[in-house]
């Protein structure tokens, strides 16, 4: 089975996380307009908001060109993960796995496989991450 980067989903959770941001800093803006004191709402709001906004402007087309280049396959009891630009691959054996845990963070699911070895991996906005974690969960083998 193979894995890509999701691109439309990280997509939608971006602007709905900018829409929301925007919303509590206009918020923010009206409290502080209605009660005339300088509070820290605004600064507490503003600065985060800033701090994301920037960072999304930084994720150009080149960051998206390399996450969908990162491509994972589950074949034959085997976890091979692929870079597609760069060539890199990766192969181990699914009974190497340590621990795999599924979590959400802000909408973005994320898959964290530990190996033996003490290798770590983090697979962020994949498509089908809850299969992917099935698939890797050591209590199927």
């Amino acid at each position: 089975m193979v894995f890509e980067f999701d691109r439309v989903k990280y997509q939608v959770i971006d602007a709905k996380i900018s829409l929301c941001l925007g919303i509590l800093v206009i918020w923010a803006l009206i409290v502080e307009f209605l009660i005339g004191t300088h509070s820290i709402l605004l600064l507490t709001t503003l600065i985060p908001s800033v701090i994301y906004w920037a960072h999304k402007g930084l994720s150009s087309e080149a960051f998206f060109k390399e996450k969908q280049a990162q491509i994972v396959k589950v074949v034959d009891s085997r976890l091979i993960i692929l870079n597609q630009i760069t060539g890199y691959e990766f192969s181990r054996d699914l009974n190497k796995v340590r621990k795999v845990k599924y979590k959400t963070f802000l909408g973005f699911s994320i898959v964290v496989v530990e190996f033996t070895s003490n290798e770590y991996f983090q697979f962020f906005c994949y498509k089908n991450s809850e299969h992917l974690f099935s698939l890797l969960n050591k209590e199927h083998f």
